[in-house]
């Protein structure tokens, strides 16, 4: 008898054999399901136990307002070992959800997504300090009359957020929207600010997953994979959610974009992106795909506009030409490199010392011609812009000598309502590869 293949979630026989029950899959599905759940439960309370490595921001000292409402229920603390190998299997549960999703219930699953992005967002801040970097520059731009994108933490050092950032010499790479969205958060203590901003990321967590179920729908998709891509994501819960990280907040006006012009309505469409934008400059990569795709460009251009001069004329009004400070932090910040980049495995395969200008030139090029290669296939219809989107994502990600776990999301929502498997599997291979090479630094 011929190895059966796995094909839309049923374990199919080749040449003979018997297909597995309903039963028997509705059970793995389910069981794969309350694997995240009782990893993540773990997870999220051994972190709000103590000092660990699992929240940076406890490192020196361990506030009880970090932990939040988790804080404890349980004593222990993960070690780096033990967080990695969580995440591992995780990312194995995830692959299973993935596998048996049509067998799944969509009430469990869409329930089990909701408790987890609440689980993540009442946790302590994951893996990164960024979310204090928020907040800094929030007190620079707000509290201390200064200019988030041309002064950075180290130009105040008695601010009491200062002694929680990590990055203390960067001024914002942000988008002029979320920094002037975060202003208030200066006039309230550090705890509440912090609070706030988990509670904003988790909610937007909520409508991501709720805009990809909603296209994955129009695109006869099945939704409940489609949830599951996102929702059930290890790195989008931990990094992503656990981390609040803004990226989240960017990536679901981006599929609120979608969902627009999904509808017709290019306008609103464009003007998504555009807001997406301003929170994160990655997002406008999306916008001449969608330019190209569009049959209404000229709602599409009005629409973009409509958003695009209010906000050009608040940035320089409130910031002037110092907001061209923040393209020339994400311009140094592409010349930092990362020991787990791509293009740094690549260098040392190729016996090369690591990122040197040549691999660097290399890369860009290859990035370059990608691209122009996708940017031409949309043009000629060969392609839909929004796996376009998703593989100049992935490209982006994998042509950068700087990799975080923030950064593999980007193509997520994407593949999760895009029909190309081979999308599927290069998002698949990213953040397989991204896990992987976290347990080589760890394990």
């Amino acid at each position: 008898m011929t190895a059966p293949t796995i094909a839309g979630g049923r374990l199919q026989p080749r040449g003979g054999g018997i297909e597995l029950s309903q039963r028997v899959r509705a059970a793995l599905g389910a069981g794969s399901v309350a694997g995240i759940a009782v990893l993540s439960l773990a997870f999220c309370l051994t972190a709000a136990a103590g000092v660990s490595f699992v929240v940076p921001a406890t490192r020196r000292s361990f506030a009880t307002w970090l932990a939040g409402p988790l804080h404890g229920i349980v004593s222990k603390t993960l070690t780096a070992e033990q967080t990695m190998i969580i995440l591992f299997v995780m990312c194995l549960f995830w692959a299973g959800a993935l596998a048996w999703a049509r067998a799944l219930p969509a009430r469990v699953v869409f329930a089990s997504v909701a408790g987890l992005i609440v689980l993540y967002t009442i946790a302590p801040p994951l893996i990164s300090k960024d979310i204090f970097s928020y907040i800094s520059y929030a007190r620079i731009g707000s509290l201390h009359g200064a200019d988030p994108y041309t002064s950075a933490a180290f130009h105040f050092p008695g601010d009491p957020v200062y002694t929680f950032v990590a990055w203390r010499h960067v001024s914002s790479a942000y988008g002029t929207l979320f920094t002037v969205a975060t202003y208030p958060l200066a006039h309230i203590s550090i705890a509440a600010a912090m609070w706030i901003i988990k509670v904003v990321t988790g909610a937007f967590a909520l409508g991501l997953v709720w805009l990809v179920w909603h296209c994955a729908k129009r695109l006869g998709r099945d939704p409940v994979q489609a949830v599951i891509w996102v929702g059930l994501n290890p790195v989008m819960l931990i990094y992503g959610v656990g981390g609040a990280h803004n990226d989240l907040i960017m990536l679901a006006l981006m599929m609120a974009g979608v969902a627009f012009a999904l509808a017709g309505r290019e306008a609103l469409g464009a003007a998504s992106v555009v807001l997406s934008v301003a929170i994160k400059g990655t997002s406008a990569i999306m916008l001449p795909f969608q330019f190209l795709h569009s049959r209404a460009k000229g709602r599409m251009v009005a629409g973009a506009l409509a958003a695009g001069i209010p906000l050009a004329a608040m940035s320089l009004a409130l910031f002037g030409s110092g907001v061209s400070g923040q393209y020339h932090v994400v311009k140094r910040q592409q010349l930092l490199v990362s020991g787990d980049s791509i293009p740094n495995q690549l260098a040392h395969f190729a016996g090369l010392s690591g990122v040197t200008s040549d691999v660097r030139l290399v890369v860009r090029l290859v990035g370059f011609v990608a691209f122009a290669y996708l940017l031409w296939r949309v043009f000629r219809g060969t392609m839909d812009w929004i796996s376009a989107t998703g593989w100049a994502m992935v490209t982006f990600v994998a042509t950068s000598s700087w990799l975080l776990g923030w950064y593999v999301l980007w193509p997520l929502p994407f593949a999760a309502v895009s029909k190309d498997r081979r999308l599927q599997a290069a998002t698949l291979a990213l953040t397989a590869y991204f896990v992987a090479m976290r347990w080589t630094v760890f394990i």
